[in-house]
């Protein structure tokens, strides 16, 4: 549950559900639900932790928009594809 939501703080809708896209990623890479006290931690630097961990900032107004999750999946996309170039010409 979002900590807004926890703590019966007023929110806004859209963050709320960018938390729970977060929490979701966190189910299906780690098999558990997210820790709030290390949620700064990064587990590994996959683009779908870089992600995660954004979703689940304690403060909505931290947490990205999702155009900014679409535009941080491009980039990554775009990084992949160049690392690929790049060992292929190796």
């Amino acid at each position: 549950m979002p900590p807004e939501i926890k703590l019966q703080e007023p929110y806004v809708s859209y963050k709320v559900d960018i938390w729970q896209i977060g929490r979701l990623l966190h189910l299906l890479l780690y098999k558990s639900e997210p820790n709030l006290k290390n949620e700064a931690k990064e587990l590994t630097s996959s683009a779908l932790t870089t992600i995660m961990n954004a979703c689940l900032k304690s403060q909505p107004n931290e947490r990205p928009t999702i155009v900014d999750i679409l535009q941080l999946l491009a980039s990554f996309s775009k990084q992949k594809v160049l690392e690929e170039k790049v060992s292929n010409n190796n």
